[in-house]
This record gives C-alpha cells, structure tokens and sequence, in this order.
C-alpha cells in the first residue's frame, strides 16, 4: 500500500481524504486546497455473464449515477 511506501522511504503521495484515518504517525498530512478532483469511471462487462451478484452490482451503480448531481 502506498502509506507503507510513503512511510518508509518518505516519499509523497496524493491520497483520498479518508486516508486520514488511517496513516501512522510518523506520516503527515496536508489537505489540497480548492475543489475537490473528479475522475471518470466506467464499468466493462461481458453480456453473457448472468451473475445475480453482477446483476445487483449493476443496479446499485444505476441508482448512484440517478442520484449524482449533473456533470459540466
């Protein structure tokens, strides 16, 4: 995991804010300033695969993607 990278050769890296939680302590934490960045996702599936668990997955994204505000 990056945090055992970051603390062992004390190097950088741009987490999630979650992340937070759970850095030890001899690793520091400064928020960014501004917005905060968006990414793009995309889910690929084979459309034989019946899998009721793919099934259920792919609902619960299209209720997020009905819930998410109005991309620019």
């Amino acid at each position: 995991m990056a945090v055992s990278l970051i603390a062992s050769t004390g190097g950088v890296a741009l987490l999630p804010a979650y992340a937070k939680n759970f850095l030890p302590g001899s690793v520091t934490s400064r928020p960014l300033d501004g917005e905060a960045p968006t990414i793009d996702l995309v889910i690929g599936t084979n459309k034989t695969n019946t899998s009721p668990i793919l099934r259920l997955f792919l609902s619960r994204v299209d209720e997020l993607k009905k819930r998410a505000p109005p991309t620019h």
